[in-house]
């Protein structure tokens, strides 16, 4: 079955918490009779489940464990009620003190626990240990003054927000319970042994745990420059080896050294192998398997993604033991599969090299492949008055095609290797409009100067600048391309400019910083000769980007 929890609202816990506490007051009041008490306290602990906040709401609660529950419970409380109310109190004391509430909620936590300590003292144990503390002529009195704290807190909302981020110390919550009782217990027993009063006894009782907690906190942490036991035992804990911090240690360094997946399994299952209470180990993972010390004894068996392993101990494994392994394999798992992922990117980097030099020699070979297209369509139409002018243009053009293959040769032998030529800005931007003869392109020469340029950058980016604009000419009739050299003092800059359409916004604020398909032919190219200008200290960006006017823009990054 499911909780019935989930019908109240989590802004109502104070009043709910108001509800039990007037609930457990009438419960204490009536405790002589056995018949009232039992509804009360079942009312008690249903409201109980309703406010705590310490379990799923919606987790379903097996009928067989609740009929159990309620059953010892009602049985407790026929057999010893007054016992059962002191410890059912003492643990509310510690569900309450446990929490981490702040403001309002701080408050009303802690007049909670006044309220039930109150109920300890003053009626609980008085009624159990036949102590008379109060006249007859208080009863009612005594009967409606704890009503007086529980219900301000029916007025009272509590903020949804915090509850669902609130912690819980319950060991903290216990000391504070287990004080307590100590401090009745205590006084009840300082009062049979020498007849004194109980309110007396209480108030010393208080006074001595008083003075025995600021002792502890002075001598923990006296202050005014002096070193107390915090300063002790954290110089204690510094000068300790703890095997875990060991094996963290001897796990790092083995992580820097190996590289290989399983080689460092290999290597980290040796190091834990080092724990004193581990005798041997099995693992099985993807790609490996294999056993280490001698596998006999308690067998734990933990699995983390892939890899499997079995870890024996001569001694039995309890519950601290299990924690402790699981943390350890949990680490280890963590370096093992951050290794198999670091081998994954560097095989994908690899690829994605290969990748890369291939579309870049394609690039290459296409762009040779045009220009040879060009000087033979020049060489089938010429005349026979042309014959000189063709011949220098064939003498000029087929020594840079054999530059540019020898070049595009070497990078497919040594992709990680490139070199690189310096070439004058004047020849070749003559090398570039001989290329480019016959293809209605706009040369505008501004150049001043008379710098060195590098050829194979000034050569990718220019015929991948030019082979987009014509592609973006088959598509669109009649559009002007123009290429444009300037330069200011000894910096040199390339302009390509055509009056088509505007880059589309999706592609351009990611034209230069990945590859893109697209049917246009700007993707590769210009990821390429962007990363390409990158590494030889220069940019390559979209001037402008306008209908009738795009402007792409190499030069140098300063």
């Amino acid at each position: 079955m499911v909780m019935p929890t989930t019908v109240i609202k989590d802004r109502h816990r104070f009043r709910l918490l108001s509800l039990l506490l007037s609930i457990f007051h009438l419960s204490v009041w009536y405790s002589p009779s056995g018949k009232i008490i039992l509804p009360l306290m079942l009312m008690h602990l249903g409201l109980f489940l309703f406010w705590q906040p310490f379990w799923n709401r919606k987790q379903e609660i097996n009928p067989v464990i609740a009929v159990l529950f309620f059953g010892v419970i009602s049985f407790a409380l026929t057999i010893a009620p007054l016992w059962f109310l002191i410890l059912w109190a003492a643990l509310l004391i510690g569900f309450l003190e446990s929490g981490s509430e702040t403001g309002k909620g701080k408050l009303i936590y802690l007049f909670s626990i006044i309220f039930l300590i109150s109920e300890i003292i003053f009626f609980v144990a008085p009624r159990l240990f036949n102590i008379d503390i109060f006249p007859k002529e208080w009863q009612f009195a005594l009967f409606t003054i704890p009503f007086l704290i529980t219900a301000p807190m029916l007025l009272v909302s509590s903020d949804e927000k915090l509850i669902k981020t609130n912690h819980f110390d319950i060991f903290r919550g216990l000391f504070f319970s287990f004080g307590v009782v100590v401090l009745v217990f205590g006084a009840v027993l300082r009062h049979k042994l020498f007849s004194t009063e109980y309110i007396d006894s209480l108030l010393q009782g208080f006074l001595i745990i008083g003075i025995t907690l600021l002792l502890v906190g002075w001598i923990w942490n006296p202050g005014l420059g002096y070193k107390g036991l915090f300063f002790i035992w954290n110089s204690y804990l510094k000068k300790v080896e703890i095997p875990i911090e060991k094996f963290l240690l001897d796990l790092t360094e083995s992580a820097k050294i190996i590289a290989e997946p399983d080689d460092f399994l290999s290597s980290a299952l040796n190091i834990l192998l080092q724990q004193e209470w581990l005798d041997g180990v099995q693992w099985r993972s993807a790609s490996c398997n294999g056993e280490l010390g001698e596998c006999c004894g308690s067998e734990l068996k933990l699995n983390h993604g892939d890899l499997r392993l079995k870890l024996y101990s001569s001694r039995p494994i309890g519950a601290s033991l299990l924690i402790h392994a699981k943390l350890l394999v949990h680490i280890l798992a963590y370096f093992y599969i951050s290794k198999e992922r670091e081998k994954k990117l560097s095989q994908k980097a690899h690829m994605e090299a290969i990748y890369q030099t291939g579309s870049r020699l394609t690039h290459d070979i296409k762009n040779m492949l045009q220009s040879l297209n060009s000087l033979t369509g020049i060489i089938e139409q010429s005349k026979k008055d042309d014959a000189e002018d063709v011949l220098a243009l064939v003498r000029r053009q087929l020594p840079a095609i054999n530059e540019r293959l020898s070049s595009t040769i070497d990078k497919m032998s040594a992709p990680h290797l490139e070199k690189t030529t310096q070439i004058a800005v004047h020849d070749w931007w003559q090398s570039l409009q001989d290329r480019n003869i016959g293809r209605r392109i706009t040369f505008t020469d501004n150049c001043i100067v008379d710098a060195m340029v590098i050829r194979e950058l000034f050569d990718t980016v220019a015929d991948n600048l030019l082979d987009n604009a014509r592609v973006k000419r088959l598509q669109q009739k009649d559009i002007d391309i123009e290429i444009e050299i300037r330069s200011s003092r000894e910096n040199i800059s390339l302009f390509v400019i055509d009056t088509g359409w505007e880059v589309p916004e999706k592609i351009s604020n990611l034209l230069f910083n990945e590859t893109i398909e697209s049917a246009s032919g700007m993707g590769i190219g210009l990821y390429q000769s962007a990363k390409q200008a990158e590494n030889n200290g220069y940019k390559l960006r979209l001037d402008d980007n306008r209908n009738g006017f795009v402007c792409f823009v190499l030069e140098p990054d300063l």
